[in-house]
């Protein structure tokens, strides 16, 4: 997901440099949203895969609980990443907090 953000981030600037070579408004705001829809469409493919990663598969039950937070969050949680909103485990899952998140990083 980092290198996807990166290499759109490098996109959205060459987009944003057009954008402002450019005279009709609606094309400006075309090239320069583009970079937030492909941001989000790659983090709701994560959101879609990450459940299926070989940690997560090794039990049942831990399979089951991230299918379940996903589908609980599935609104928020692309805010809280695409904010890095540090808070969002601690209200998200009971029990997480900054230091948890930093014993698993």
């Amino acid at each position: 997901l980092n290198r996807t953000k990166e290499s759109l981030e490098v996109s959205r600037r060459v987009h944003e440099e057009a954008a402002t070579k450019i005279q009709k408004a609606q094309t400006k705001r075309w090239l320069k949203n583009e970079y937030h829809v492909a941001l989000r469409a790659a983090i709701e493919e994560e959101m879609d895969m990450v459940c299926k990663r070989d940690e997560l598969v090794a039990t049942r039950a831990l399979s089951l609980a991230c299918a379940e937070l996903i589908d609980r969050q599935v609104d928020e949680l692309p805010r809280a990443i695409l904010d890095a909103d540090a808070g969002f485990c601690a209200k998200a899952v009971p029990g997480c907090d900054s230091e948890t998140m930093e014993a698993s990083a």
